[in-house]
């Protein structure tokens, strides 16, 4: 729905933007939310004893995965609302797409 009403052009346009926007919301999501867990079981696999730092790393790195994005979120929302510039509010789902693929893959690691 964003691209229909954010973006000025013709609806070919708003379309092809909405496509883009949504490729790249769920690469970054499936990318985030896989990768993490997949090294944690090849090393699982392969180096049973760096199992233990590995899980403490990737669960650092899931976390921070969390935060940053948060912070990137709000940071680039002000900054949009300031300077009145609505129509990239389309990269807020960059964001979501990272803090979503940080918290798929802390489910994930704390499951696995």
């Amino acid at each position: 729905m964003g691209p229909l009403v954010l973006i000025e052009g013709t609806l070919v346009e708003k379309f092809w933007m909405a496509l883009l926007v949504n490729l790249q919301f769920h690469f970054a999501f499936q990318f985030l939310s896989r990768l993490p867990y997949g090294i944690y079981k090849r090393i699982e696999r392969e180096n049973p004893g760096t199992k233990i730092p590995a899980y403490k790393i990737l669960n650092i790195f899931s976390w921070i995965m969390m935060i940053f994005s948060t912070i990137g979120f709000v940071g680039f929302l002000n900054s949009v609302m300031a300077h009145r510039q609505y129509e990239q509010l389309m990269v807020t789902m960059t964001f979501i797409a990272i803090f979503l693929g940080g918290y798929s893959s802390y489910l994930k690691l704390r499951e696995g």
